[in-house]
């Protein structure tokens, strides 16, 4: 076919064919060299199963890449999971010891408000709250409050100022003939148990 390619262009003389017919010629001379069982992939000429195995390499390559991805972003996601899940019991384990500090320095205070509400015994209020227990309540109180929720320090500041404030302890001189021991002491319980309250363990 080359051969006669040639022959043509030189018979005619033509140059106006002379391009179109080599080119034409080209072609069909390579179309021939390739096997009918190889197809044009990346550059090159394979056969079916050549693509094959070259498809399944690519896609366990990309399969690799991307799993190899999911596994570092879920490592890292499971790290950081298990870091804010310590950090969150620590945070209750250290509120927690606060807040069982901060109710022990109540224990008396409650224990002998009870008797007199129940009767069994007839003590002022006064003698109960005095400025010694205050002192060891108020230093609880300082060592309990910075675990509190934002959204909890106001009110327990309120319910502290309450107690304080009591008009049935030493900071009022109260005295009277005639006190209502029992009334006094379920009074000051209430402000004791809206106070302890806020300690309640996680």
């Amino acid at each position: 076919m080359r051969d006669q390619t040639i022959m043509i262009v030189q018979q005619g003389n033509h140059d106006n064919v002379l391009q179109p017919l080599l080119i034409l010629s080209s072609c069909e001379y390579i179309n021939n060299d390739i096997p009918n069982d190889r197809n044009f992939y990346f550059g090159h000429y394979y056969n079916e199963k050549e693509i094959y195995l070259m498809e399944n390499t690519i896609a366990a390559i990309l399969g690799a890449i991307v799993g190899g991805i999911i596994g570092i972003f879920s490592t890292l996601y499971a790290t950081r999971s298990a870091r804010a899940t310590s950090l969150d019991i620590i945070k209750i384990t250290e509120f927690n010891k606060a807040a069982a500090t901060f109710s022990v320095a109540f224990v008396d205070v409650i224990f002998t408000l009870r008797q007199n509400t129940e009767g069994k015994r007839e003590v002022m209020t006064s003698k109960i709250i005095t400025d010694e227990v205050l002192i060891i309540q108020e230093k609880a109180k300082i060592l309990f409050e910075p675990f509190l929720a934002i959204s909890d320090t106001r009110n327990f500041n309120d319910a502290w100022d309450k107690y304080v404030n009591c008009p049935y302890n030493y900071q009022k001189d109260y005295t009277t003939p005639d006190p209502q021991i029992k009334e006094e002491s379920q009074y000051c319980l209430q402000h004791v148990e809206a106070l302890l309250f806020y300690a309640k363990p996680k």
